[in-house]
């Protein structure tokens, strides 16, 4: 049975093996719900000859950090592997990883497996392979960088940017997730003239020394997001997407928590257990009182 409280206190223990496990036996429900009887479920057994469905599990960013397992999904020497994501994630996705002469890759929209259900031998949740891969952070592989943008159009990005930005460091901010936190919390930041800001979620307002890319749509496109996010030199961000899509770009990345923060970041490591380029920061209870420190620091770093 799954419990968030004794989750969380395991992967505080660095007892990952046991978290991932309870992970995956509070999926039964939602296997229930998008009707997988018909296919068997996928226990760490030898896939070698087989086709694998790996469904969805989450919003953008949790697809994102999931798919940091593929490559070593690829290893069990699979046939095929279909991937279920979001349809804004399956261009941006389709680049990142190739098929071979072992392994095909193959990927689907939200709840369009059905329509192929006899082909799968085995199905799984993109969350489970935290168990039966055995995840865990000592594995760098798994915390290396993947997504790949395109090149020609990353190349005209920067050349954009790097022209506005007079040579400076250029740095994407964005502070639209979970919670919205007012984009004046940056301007302790922004005081910094030394560096040249991208203000990725486009929020209203009239802030010096800060560009909005009007050409790139951010909700719509998450290749054109992830571009953008490689067009700059670091991002400081709040929990979203824009930090799984810039950890899995390899983006130097300094992620700004919460005190109620999601169970992915832990509790009070500095690092990320998924992204070896993602520095955490973590706000006090009184928050308003510890972001303009937080972002002194942070101004103090570039």
């Amino acid at each position: 049975m799954y419990n968030h409280e004794n989750f969380i206190e395991l992967l505080d223990n660095r007892l990952y093996g046991e978290a991932w496990t309870m992970w995956d036996k509070g999926l039964t429900q939602q296997e229930i719900n998008r009707e997988f009887d018909t296919i068997p479920r996928w226990d760490g057994s030898d896939l070698t000859g087989k086709n694998i469905l790996v469904w969805a599990e989450g919003l953008i960013g949790d697809q994102v950090m999931f798919c940091s397992l593929i490559k070593s999904l690829i290893k069990k020497n699979p046939k095929n592997i279909t991937l279920e994501l979001d349809q804004r994630l399956i261009k941006l996705m389709k680049r990142s990883f190739y098929s071979n002469k072992k392994c095909s890759i193959n990927y689907i929209p939200f709840k369009q497996w059905k329509i192929a259900s006899h082909y799968f031998d085995v199905q799984v949740s993109m969350g489970s392979l935290m168990r039966y891969l055995k995840f865990s952070p000592e594995l760098i592989e798994e915390r290396e960088s993947y997504l790949k943008v395109d090149d020609k159009v990353l190349i005209e990005k920067k050349i954009q940017y790097r022209e506005l930005s007079g040579g400076r460091k250029i740095v994407g901010l964005s502070n639209v997730g979970r919670e919205v936190v007012p984009f004046t919390m940056f301007q302790q930041l922004m005081n910094n003239t030394d560096l040249f800001f991208i203000n990725i979620d486009k929020v209203p307002g009239n802030y010096p020394n800060v560009f909005i890319d009007s050409e790139v749509d951010e909700t719509g496109s998450p290749d054109e997001l992830a571009t953008q996010i490689a067009a700059c030199d670091d991002i400081v961000c709040f929990d979203n997407k824009v930090v799984h899509i810039a950890g899995a770009l390899g983006k130097t990345t300094r992620l700004i928590l919460q005190p109620d923060c999601d169970w992915r970041w832990l509790k009070d490591r500095k690092d990320s257990i998924w992204y070896t380029n993602v520095a955490l920061y973590r706000l006090l209870q009184d928050k308003n009182n510890s972001i303009p420190e937080i972002m002194k620091k942070i101004s103090e770093e570039f």
